[in-house]
């Protein structure tokens, strides 16, 4: 597949030194925002927090999040993802990363199915180039995991503009029939997130079979986006 890409020359990368803030972090934040569960907001009727590491530009925007390896939820749904873009904190000299822990409604478990969470997936890695290229074909494997339908992301518009790139890991469910959902994000810069959980969950895989029984499995993938930053001549 020939590779596109698209320069950007005039902006520069964001620098500075990373200061890790630590557990006074709710203090720094000058501003934050509620996630929107929509009409079904009501079945929403458990609670559980989300340890996160929240970066910061020097201006107190957000730039990327993390979930910390000690949180007992191990991904933050796009609604949360979307809320924590609202963030603002107090300005710096520097890029700050702050600890934060951000509570998360969730929905009571209503049946238990099948999941292998050893499941790996085949690409792991998917590169998304900044600038459009031919859709990549999808697998003709038979092999479990194995993505058989590929939607291309578009490299986001305000992710170009500020040159922001950088891999978004995904955690999602392989349905039986191949679907995915469930997805969640683990970590990766804020604005190039909800792009990635748009095509992820177009994308299908050949379903995973356990005990020769069709399972849904729950696995993790990446979605690298490139810019090209190398100046023309």
């Amino acid at each position: 597949m020939k590779k596109l890409l698209f320069l950007i020359l005039s902006v520069p990368l964001i620098q500075g030194l990373e200061a890790q803030v630590g557990s006074s972090s709710e203090s720094h934040l000058t501003q934050t925002a509620e996630p929107d569960y929509g009409p079904n907001a009501a079945a929403f009727t458990g609670m559980a927090a989300v340890k996160i590491h929240l970066k910061m530009d020097p201006e107190g925007t957000p730039i990327a999040v993390t979930v910390a390896s000690d949180s007992s939820a191990k991904a933050l749904p796009l609604n949360v993802v979307q809320a924590l873009a609202k963030y603002r904190s107090k300005p710096t000299p520097g890029i700050t990363v702050l600890d934060l822990t951000v509570p998360l409604k969730v929905a009571p478990v209503i049946a238990t199915i099948s999941v292998e969470k050893s499941a790996a997936l085949d690409p792991p890695v998917f590169n998304a180039q900044s600038a459009p290229s031919a859709a990549a074909p999808p697998s003709s494997s038979n092999k479990p995991g194995t993505r058989t339908k590929v939607v291309n992301p578009v490299y986001p518009s305000e992710a170009k503009a500020k040159r922001i790139q950088g891999k978004v890991v995904l955690m999602l469910t392989i349905h039986k029939d191949g679907t995915t959902g469930g997805l969640g994000l683990v970590s990766g810069p804020i604005l190039l997130a909800e792009e990635a959980f748009r095509v992820v969950s177009q994308w299908e895989y050949q379903p995973y079979v356990l005990d020769g029984k069709l399972s849904e499995a729950m696995a993790e993938v990446t979605v690298n986006f490139v810019l090209d930053l190398t100046p023309s001549h």
